[in-house]
């Protein structure tokens, strides 16, 4: 099959939604606007498409860190007048720290303007009856620029470290001054030392007051680029097979353009808990690609260590495998920081992944700033990630996964139970 004028159009799409459209900030008119174009063009080659809407508060991933900013200085003064409160005060913050700005849960959202959000839905059924599901995925909105990132490169990472050992910091050296405290002896060379300590930290701390002007990024890298392999693999999938039929025979595709992901993965999380019991009932895979911008990296990410997931790992090797067999060196990665859609279906038990094509050792310069734009990325990655999940595409077709399963748990074999008739409305979506 000729993939020629499929993997063509992904390239002029970008230009025309960074030329028409602009930065796409979390719930903005600009990711709507993005999501009505999907929704238009999807419509000539899905079967069915939907805009999934659902309510969030998108400035609430970074809109908190000014306020523990202020909370580290209350705790430090405190930590010399009243050491109890000092460590109310560290502790309370260390605790948002991490379900907050780690987790990505929703501690502190309400406190933040509630805008809407859109999924865009696509769905393709197979030639057949419906044995399994893949979901194709990446998502609409570009982020707001981190400031700091932008302005000191790749020693923000040290300056992140060093915040939350100040915390720490302030956290572990308060609880001991106020148990000194409560009995009399904090007058101990001891906790100035430790006092003087947090105080010199603080000019780190306090850098992150300027953590974002709120000003959107181009987000050409992250995350345009997988929207367009999205959608070049979705119409190959319609419109593949050398009779004019569908590409697949007995897997339905869902393609999924997120809302909300530079919002802490919110559009992935509302897709999951309103579809959590039909993706449990048919056999689902999640491919999700994000930041396809550099060829020399193409990764399957293997562990997200801030969200504490791992992915699956029959459905890695098996992405592994077909890179390999289309000439391609790919590598297995653990995400350090942030996090991925791919993780909203992992924490559910739902096998998934997260296909990169960017250096994950370190903070490459147009992640997060203003430099994610086309000149800054290379169009071949589009095509190697194209042609990766394509390869994917058709091994899961085959049901590799299914029978290696079979094979690991000592199964009886035989045929999947398939779940609706091919010429049946699909209600999956």
């Amino acid at each position: 099959m000729d993939n020629h004028s499929f993997t063509a159009a992904m390239l002029p799409f970008m230009q025309r939604v960074l030329r028409d459209i602009g930065p796409r900030p979390a719930c903005s008119d600009a990711e709507k606007r993005l999501g009505a174009l999907l929704e238009e063009d999807w419509t000539g080659f899905c079967d069915q498409v939907d805009l999934h809407a659902f309510h969030c508060h998108p400035r609430a991933l970074l809109g908190w860190v000014p306020w523990m900013v202020a909370v580290y200085l209350a705790a430090l003064i405190s930590y010399w007048l009243f050491p109890p409160l000092a460590f109310l005060l560290a502790s309370g913050a260390t605790l948002v720290m991490f379900l907050q700005g780690v987790r990505f849960r929703e501690l502190l959202d309400r406190l933040f303007p509630r805008e809407e959000g859109h999924n865009v839905v696509g769905v393709l059924r197979p030639r057949g009856e419906i044995q399994r599901r893949v979901v194709l995925m990446a998502h609409q909105d570009s982020a707001y620029e981190f400031t700091l990132w932008h302005r000191f490169g790749n020693l923000s990472p040290v300056l992140m470290v060093l915040v939350g050992v100040a915390f720490l910091w302030m956290t572990l050296g308060s609880l001991a001054a106020a148990i000194a405290w409560s009995i009399g002896g904090v007058d101990h060379v001891t906790f100035t030392v430790i006092g003087v300590v947090g105080l010199c930290l603080y000019p780190v701390v306090g850098l992150f007051v300027f953590i974002t002007d709120w000003v959107p990024v181009p987000g050409a890298m992250d995350n345009l680029s997988g929207i367009a392999v999205i959608s070049a693999l979705g119409r190959a999938a319609a419109r593949g097979g050398d009779s004019g039929q569908r590409l697949l025979k007995g897997t339905e595709i869902i393609l999924l353009a997120t809302s909300s992901e530079e919002a802490g993965l919110r559009g992935s999380r509302r897709f999951v808990a309103r579809h959590r019991a039909r993706l449990e009932r048919t056999p689902t895979y999640v491919i999700n690609l994000d930041g396809i911008g550099d060829p020399a990296h193409l990764s399957f990410i293997e562990r997200e260590l801030w969200q504490g997931v791992r992915h699956d790992d029959a459905l890695i090797g098996l992405g592994m495998d077909c890179a390999q067999q289309v000439g391609l060196e790919p590598k297995r990665v653990n995400l350090a920081m942030g996090g991925t859609d791919a993780a909203s279906f992992s924490q559910h038990a739902i096998p998934s992944t997260t296909i990169i094509c960017q250096d994950s050792t370190r903070l490459v310069p147009n992640y997060h700033t203003r430099h994610d734009t086309l000149e800054n990325m290379n169009p071949l990655a589009l095509d190697q990630s194209f042609q990766v999940v394509l390869a994917m595409l058709e091994r899961l077709d085959s049901g590799a996964l299914e029978l290696a399963r079979e094979t690991l748990e000592g199964s009886w074999g035989g045929e999947l139970e398939p779940t609706a008739p091919a010429d049946a409305p699909s209600t999956e979506a």
